[in-house]
């Protein structure tokens, strides 16, 4: 897996596992955006969001994760390489899509954003 960082047409940076590049677009899997703010020790707190909440997908197709296609004229690509503690934390994020098992930190509850 080839973790990518940019900065989509908003202005967002973005994380996540590169599909593929070309002239036209650049597909990512399970993208993230990054969010870094200070802390009230004036530390900065990185965060990552993912762009859709495997919630959100069918029961049937959340193990096999999302892609979405940017434009390539809309996105600023890098050749920055993404700290390991922040790769690792994006790969628990979505370990359970991906390895069909827990990250290993935290909980195996699930959140049920809907009622059913």
């Amino acid at each position: 897996m080839e973790t990518i960082l940019f900065i989509d047409h908003v202005g967002f940076n973005i994380v996540g596992e590169k599909v593929k590049i070309d002239d036209k677009i650049v597909e990512i899997k399970n993208p993230a955006v990054l969010q870094a703010a200070p802390n009230q020790q004036n530390q900065l707190q990185v965060q990552l969001l993912p762009v859709l909440f495997k919630e959100f997908l069918d029961s049937a197709n959340r193990e096999d994760g999302v892609i979405f296609s940017y434009p390539r004229d809309r996105v600023i690509l890098s050749n920055a390489v993404v700290d390991s503690r922040l790769k690792q934390q994006y790969v628990q994020m979505f370990a359970a899509q991906t390895q069909g098992a827990s990250g290993g930190t935290g909980s195996n509850d699930v959140v049920k954003l809907f009622d059913e």
